[in-house]
């Protein structure tokens, strides 16, 4: 049986959407999804925004098995060390 090739999947996080991506190694794109990104809530709303985008990829086009990466892109400061996104302060507060 032949293995199928890897794939990599892009996060977009974005104050009003989250879109996501499944494209190959050479940056072809095969399929995309978005979904609202709730900016009111708890940070478990946003993860579920971020979880229903990646995983509305999924619908026949890939095995998740062929995964290789995942980059995701987002719209705050991120803390290297944790793992965390940080919202800065605005600047009539430094």
């Amino acid at each position: 049986m032949k293995s199928e090739p890897p794939v990599v999947v892009g996060v977009d996080i974005g104050g009003t959407k989250v879109a996501a991506g499944l494209a190959d190694c050479e940056g072809n794109i095969f399929v995309r999804s978005r979904t609202p990104m709730l900016t009111t809530g708890s940070a478990s709303k946003g993860l579920d925004a971020v979880s229903t985008a990646i995983s509305g990829l999924f619908t026949g086009a890939a095995s998740r098995n062929q995964i290789a990466a995942i980059g995701i892109c987002a719209p705050e400061p991120f803390d290297l060390r944790t793992g965390v996104i940080i919202t800065p302060q605005s600047p009539d507060l430094a």
